[in-house]
């Protein structure tokens, strides 16, 4: 007869196994949350792309027979009703939410002329998130915005 021979890990299995997955978290963790950071800004740029052109809109069909425009922050994009951010009526706010964007610059507040639907001033909305990308979102005196 044989002697009882053990079943299980060896402790370098253990440790070769362990060293592995840190190895392989080391090299993906990194790469995921920078992919998620790039997906964020994209997704972020688009949501000001929609929210200018959904003001537009609102404007050229001089609905509540109002002005309707932008503002642009680093929690996301409101679309308003009235002048002026300051002004507005804000129970019809309309915010699209950002994710990590660290910091918005450049022209900020977009107002759409009824029933034209152009924009007062043209400007440039820079977003930049945690990583240091940016997106410029370029919003003309017809009220396209490009990006």
């Amino acid at each position: 007869m044989q002697a009882d021979q053990q079943k299980g890990f060896t402790l370098i299995e253990l440790l070769l196994s362990v060293a592995l997955i840190v190895i392989v978290a080391s090299f993906s963790i990194p790469l995921t949350l920078k992919w998620r950071s790039s997906t964020d800004l994209s997704l972020a740029t688009q949501a000001v792309a929609l929210s200018a052109r959904r003001a537009q809109l609102l404007s050229q069909s001089m609905k509540e027979d109002s002005t309707w425009g932008i503002k642009i922050d680093e929690l996301g994009s409101t679309v308003f009703r009235g002048s002026s951010y300051l002004n507005r009526d804000s129970s019809y706010d309309e915010l699209s939410v950002f994710r990590s964007i660290e910091n918005v610059s450049g022209a900020t507040e977009f107002v759409f002329l009824a029933p034209s639907g152009n924009t007062g001033s043209a400007g440039t909305v820079i977003l930049n998130d945690k990583q240091n990308s940016s997106s410029s979102i370029v919003i003309n005196r017809l009220g396209f915005a490009i990006y």
